[in-house]
């Protein structure tokens, strides 16, 4: 955190807290679920000492679920501990039908 003056510094970081305290994130991410994935990768995952295999597998794997929509056009900000799981699971359904009729997966 950082501001103009200490003061500005320690309210944005207790207004921080403050989020944190009630479930929220410490400040509100817009970019898409699907979008954290390819960041993920070339990141974290990329520099990791895992296998090249395991690697490998985790790529893929978030490629084929976590960035398709539905799910991967959720924004960041949207998602929360507080989440119904019924929510979740409806989503996770939608997701096991496929794609609507009259389209073709590519």
């Amino acid at each position: 955190m950082s501001g103009p003056t200490r003061a500005d510094t320690r309210d944005k970081l207790k207004k921080a807290r403050e989020r944190i305290e009630s479930g929220a994130p410490a400040r509100d991410a817009t970019m898409p679920v699907g979008a954290w994935p390819a960041h993920w990768r070339a990141t974290t995952l990329g520099t990791s000492a895992r296998k090249p295999a395991t690697r490998e597998l985790y790529s893929n794997l978030s490629r084929r679920h976590l960035e398709p929509d539905p799910f991967g056009a959720i924004r960041l900000d949207k998602l929360r501990p507080s989440d119904k799981p019924s929510d979740i699971e409806k989503l996770v359904l939608s997701m096991r039908a496929g794609p609507e009729r009259g389209r073709r997966r590519s």
